[in-house]
């Protein structure tokens, strides 16, 4: 007991010390203090090679689970136990039926080791068991009265189709075949299994102790003639997993959280009758896998069971293979089947998915040198400790498997080194299984009857499983959009009153009402500026001025205000168009008669303050502690032009009082951009940012100053109070605006001048755009192709979409109160605004087609001018 404790804190020692070196020789720890050379991987690969490598460079987290079960089993509990000790006299223990299942190729190997396994239960001094051998063929075993030849009938079928050994052992428990009692035990071994003593005693153990329904223990396989080394080495891995993963689960959870094996399996009959092997195909490839977690779900318990068993890896690289393909095929039928709860599968559908996942995982030990990446150190750290792990459990394996007291220092090392040889070789292999296992299903699964649901990659193909899959994900690139709507609507007054104000209008300062306009609607911008000369004034602000930036002179008469005409041939230094190049040029220091401390209100030539929104200026100013803000847009105020477009608009004042409230009052950033209008800013950190971006920061010149504003860590906030603007009088405006929005965005997402981690979540609410077309694809292929997918994914669909549809009812509340219109016109504008959804959608679609496939970017001027319209 001594010794095995020592070995076990030598181990730990040796582990701990393995896993630093690993992190040291990987460059992880460093100990000269050198920083390493910062390296801009969207300029180096550009955004989508960016993304493709971060996300080939995440994908080895999906092992860090089973890692830290794996340590934790390795650790926290002895690692190199002796001999195990009876608890109880075997004289006393229940009636035990060892079943070993098998087709009945081998004969000679099946009775060869029925009574080897015999003989080893009645040395431990055994006495109330027997051995039952299930086959498909008839062995013709010599008779005996320990032992019992169940031959499986050709023509039995089970009620849900099970096939394979999963069918075989559904036989066993017919009335007309199976003689056990409720209270027997079943230890379930493969054809080739050989019990030791220390297992026999073990399962005694564990019979007696009686607190568990279900068990299993160990399995090495370098035991007596050796046939492949190569893939007995390689098999060392699995002894570790047994011994770490397998043993904290069963020891700590009392549950197969990541499955567990087909051999060395101890059950209570009246359990394993209850959860049944009769589970379908699904239940079929990898029975033991299915069968653990059906347990599970019905509430069974498990305990890991001390002592060993002795099998053989496969004897050929072709068996190894085929065997690692039926286990990623089985997984993934248990992994996706409708059956079982993802509750009781998550951890299983996790390591499953790390295994499908290994291609590309194994990639990062080329790309990591050839192309490199900056990563967070806690993220090098997981990783040099997945790969840590991972390496040294094939170092534990071969020391389990070859003791140090049984082939002396020499060959000891020389099997661990061995061992580390076959790495490679072990790496490549599951690849090809992986691969093999995705692509190509055995054609015995094609011999089931027509009556059961087959899993979507029998239906449609892997690859189009992939694709429909991939389609049915795309809308969740919505969901951060989605959520900061929902908070901004809930956790803030959505029906705020009257603006009051928190200071003397007297002690704001100087304040420019900034109006940018092409000058082909002059009677609008002088109405629009004389009524909101008036509003300002009526609201008590005087320390105020009105600077219209026009590229026509308008020849304006009226006092406040100053016309800035921008000379034709003027040019920034980045060749900033459109608006952008408007609002730089008031920002020239020839031009500009601003002081820094002076603050700026951008408006469009339509847009209309109302009391409310300068008062929230007021106090968004005098407050100080934010350099830029903005607030909400309604659309329809007065008269209503285009009933479709007005009512389709009412989805962006929700947006404005969600999504913008909602980052502007909790992360103070601009995190999907914001408009164009309602802006306020101060002057100094407006002339900072600058507009002089180039064609980048042309098109939506808006979000596009905003992002980078965020990247010099300026301050947001949101202004209370609304203003008014029109929306686009016709539908072909409407879609010249949204394909002028997206190609905006699509600019400001790929460019090169802005750091990735400022453009993030616009970047994430851009390609929701963008995928639009194919999202919506989901509406008509949902039916046509209809996918299993798990019930929270459904949930999340389904509030995504409860949310997005009630955007629109919220901001028809918002638009046309019913203090004033009354609840029967409300109730029918709501109506109308959900109906106007598919239209909307269209629309939108065509946008990103168009902006998609448009070659020169565009400033397409919408009308808004009622008068004219």
């Amino acid at each position: 007991m001594i010794r095995s404790r020592i070995f076990h804190l030598i181990h730990c020692c040796l582990f701990i010390s393995f896993i630093l070196s690993f992190l040291v020789f990987a460059g992880v720890i460093n100990f000269d203090g050198k920083e390493k050379p910062y390296l801009d991987p969207v300029e180096s690969y550009g955004l989508y090679g960016a993304i493709f490598l971060y996300v080939l460079r995440l994908l080895p987290l999906l092992s860090l689970p089973q890692m830290l079960f794996n340590f934790g089993g390795l650790v926290f509990f002895n690692a190199f136990p002796g001999k195990v000790k009876l608890k109880g006299s075997p004289l006393l223990a229940p009636f035990i039926c060892i079943r070993v299942v098998t087709r009945g190729d081998f004969p000679k190997l099946v009775s060869r080791n029925i009574t080897r396994n015999m003989n080893t239960c009645l040395d431990v001094g055994i006495d109330n068991f027997i051995i039952e051998v299930v086959t498909d063929k008839a062995l013709n075993l010599p008779k005996h009265t320990r032992i019992r030849e169940v031959v499986v009938p050709p023509e039995y079928k089970t009620k849900s189709g099970a096939l394979f050994k999963s069918r075989a052992l559904q036989y066993c428990w017919e009335e007309n075949v199976n003689i056990l009692s409720d209270s027997d035990w079943v230890v379930h071994l493969d054809e080739e299994t050989l019990l030791t003593e220390n297992s026999v005693r073990g399962i005694l153990n564990f019979v007696f102790d009686g607190q568990h329904q279900f068990g299993q223990g160990l399995i090495t396989y370098a035991n007596e003639d050796v046939v492949n080394w190569v893939t007995t080495l390689a098999d060392s891995f699995r002894v570790a997993d047994d011994m770490g993963k397998l043993r904290f689960q069963f020891y700590m959870f009392h549950k197969p959280l990541f499955s567990w094996k087909g051999s060395y399996v101890v059950t209570q009959v009246a359990a394993e009758k209850k959860v049944s092997f009769d589970n379908g195909l699904d239940g079929s490839v990898a029975e033991d896998c299915y069968f653990g977690i059906k347990a599970y779900k019905e509430g069974y318990s498990f305990n890991f069971i001390e002592g060993e068993m002795w099998e053989k890896s496969p004897f050929t690289l072709w068996d190894y293979i085929q065997q690692r393909k039926r286990w990623i095929q089985g997984i993934l039928l248990v992994v996706h089947s409708k059956e079982l709860p993802l509750y009781n599968k998550i951890f299983l559908a996790i390591s499953c998915y790390s295994w499908v996942s290994l291609p590309f995982s194994t990639s990062n030990l080329v790309l990591a040198g050839l192309c490199p990446i900056p990563c967070p150190y806690f993220l090098d750290v997981i990783v040099g400790f997945i790969g840590a792990v991972s390496v040294y459990m094939y170092i534990y394996g071969a020391m389990k498997s070859f003791p140090l007291y049984r082939y002396g220092p020499l060959k000891f090392c020389i099997f661990i080194g061995c061992t580390l040889a076959t790495l490679s070789f072990n790496i490549f292999v599951e690849n090809v299984a992986v691969i093999w296992g995705i692509l190509v299903f055995n054609s015995a699964l094609n011999d089931t009857e027509n009556q059961y649901v087959y899993p979507p990659f029998r239906s449609y193909g892997p690859f189009w499983t992939g694709a429909l899959y991939v389609l049915k994900l795309l809308p969740l690139l919505n969901l951060p959009k989605v959520i900061f709507t929902f908070l901004g609507l809930v956790c803030y007054n959505a029906f705020s009153g009257k603006v009051k104000l928190k200071g003397s209008p007297l002690d704001v300062p100087l304040i420019c009402i900034r109006i940018a306009t092409r000058g082909y609607f002059p009677m609008l911008v002088e109405r629009n500026v004389t009524r909101n000369i008036n509003t300002c004034i009526d609201t008590g602000l005087e320390n105020f001025r009105i600077e219209i930036v026009t590229e026509k002179a308008l020849n304006l008469q009226i006092s406040r205000v100053r016309e800035i005409v921008v000379p034709p041939q003027y040019k920034t230094k980045s060749g900033a168009l459109f608006k952008a190049r408007a609002l730089q040029y008031c920002l020239e220091d020839e031009v500009n008669t601003l002081d820094d401390s002076d603050w700026i209100v951008h408006l469009d030539e339509e847009t209309l303050l109302t009391e409310d929104s300068v008062r929230g200026i007021i106090n968004f100013v005098l407050d100080g502690r934010n350099q830029f803000g903005q607030g909400v847009i309604t659309y329809a105020n007065e008269e209503i032009v285009n009933w479709f477009t007005t009512l389709a608009d009412t989805y962006r004042v929700a947006e404005d009082l969600g999504k913008l409230r909602f980052q502007h009052n909790v992360f103070h950033k601009p995190l999907f951009g914001w408009k164009g209008s309602f802006m306020v800013s101060k002057v100094e950190a407006e002339k900072k940012v600058s507009y002089d971006n180039g064609i980048d920061g042309s098109v939506t010149e808006d979000t596009y100053f905003a992002v980078k504003a965020c990247s010099y860590k300026y301050s947001f906030g949101f202004i209370e109070g609304e203003m008014w603007e029109k929306s686009p009088f016709t539908l072909w405006d409407f879609l010249q605006q949204r394909k002028r929005w997206i190609r905006g965005f699509i600019l400001t997402v790929h460019s090169k001048n802005i750091p990735i981690k400022n453009k993030i979540f616009i970047g994430i609410f851009c390609y929701s755009w963008m995928l639009l077309p194919l999202s919506i694809g989901n509406i008509f292929l949902a039916s046509v192709f209809p996918l299993p997918i798990p019930k929270f994914l459904n949930i999340i669909f389904c509030i995504m979409s409860a949310v997005e549809m009630y955007m629109f009812i919220f901001g028809v509340l918002k638009s046309f109160p019913i203090n004033k219109f009354g609840p029967i016109k409300v109730a029918i504008f709501a109506f109308g605004a959900v109906a106007t959804i598919p239209i909307t959608m269209i629309v939108d679609v065509v946008a990103v087609i168009w902006a998609m496939l448009e070659k020169k970017c565009t400033f397409y001027i919408v009308n808004k001018d009622v008068k004219t319209a």
